[in-house]
């Protein structure tokens, strides 16, 4: 059944683009604040961030059991889909690439720039001082992008259920808002980097498969044990693998615009692949 929920779920958020109706975060911020005021000055940064992300995990595992059987199985499958479509990432990726390729292709620098803050983890404006170094920070950006916007969500939820896409959301949710929090934000950082691990690499494992496999996967056992890399570095070396992108490459805007194409449908390959995968686990369980 998770299967189907995984289909339908990207079958509804590819035609849709983004569905900010079920996306919906004010919960999460009313309930953070209130858990702040209430414990925020007894519980250390780790515990409060536990207590933050475990809790509402716990209670989506608490209704997916309670809902399970019901009107044979309809009512978890509806349920499901509606946390798993709430965990797929934010905004309308398609239209952020639309118009930073629109931007490029027109030689609007600043306007690039500005479409380039939508892909940066943290959403600044890019610290880019030309289109060289701009394109280099937006190849390493928008790979994470579809990392946390689909793969991971995915591959918490065939692991967890809907607790498990929902742990992800909300790490990543809580990673986001601690920025200006120097504790919150290193126990938020290292939380997600742990939770990312495993999806890493095996997204990668992927990227090798619908891509460059004999590039990526050199990089892919390099890379296997880093600590030293954050999850967009990595993502960002398996693509670079993947596309066989060369260090000694040809600089200009339609150049540029044509390697944030591949990398789109690098990963629209990406999932596809991952699907099959899915598909081939139901078989043989």
């Amino acid at each position: 059944m998770e299967f189907v929920v995984v289909v339908a779920g990207l079958i509804i958020f590819n035609f849709a683009g983004s569905l900010a109706a079920i996306q919906q975060d004010r919960w999460c911020e009313a309930w953070l604040d209130r858990l702040h005021r209430s414990l925020g000055a007894k519980f250390t940064p780790w515990l409060l961030f536990a207590v933050s992300v475990f809790v509402p995990a716990a209670i989506i595992l608490l209704i997916d059991r309670f809902v399970a059987g019901w009107f044979h199985g309809l009512v978890w499958l509806a349920f499901n889909l509606l946390v798993l479509l709430y965990a797929f990432g934010r905004g309308n990726l398609d239209d952020q690439l639309n118009s930073y390729l629109a931007h490029l292709e027109r030689d609007d620098l600043q306007a690039a720039y500005h479409d380039a803050a939508a892909f940066n983890i943290n959403h600044h404006e890019a610290l880019a001082g030309n289109l060289a170094e701009l394109q280099q920070e937006t190849l390493r950006s928008i790979p994470y992008q579809y990392f946390e916007r689909y793969f991971a969500v995915i591959f918490w939820y065939v692991l967890l259920g809907a607790a498990g896409a929902v742990l992800y959301r909300l790490s990543v949710y809580l990673r986001g808002r601690s920025l200006d929090q120097a504790a919150e934000a290193t126990v938020a950082e290292r939380w997600l980097w742990l939770m990312e691990w495993l999806p890493l690499r095996l997204t990668g494992l992927i990227l090798a498969v619908v891509g460059n496999f004999a590039r990526c996967i050199d990089i892919w056992f390099d890379q296997l044990f880093s600590k030293e890399n954050t999850t967009a570095e990595v993502l960002g070396f398996y693509v670079q693998g993947a596309l066989d992108i060369q260090p000694e490459k040809e600089e200009g805007a339609e150049y540029f615009a044509d390697e944030v194409l591949a990398v789109k449908h690098l990963f629209n390959r990406g999932l596809i692949g991952m699907v099959c995968l899915l598909a081939l686990l139901v078989l043989i369980s």
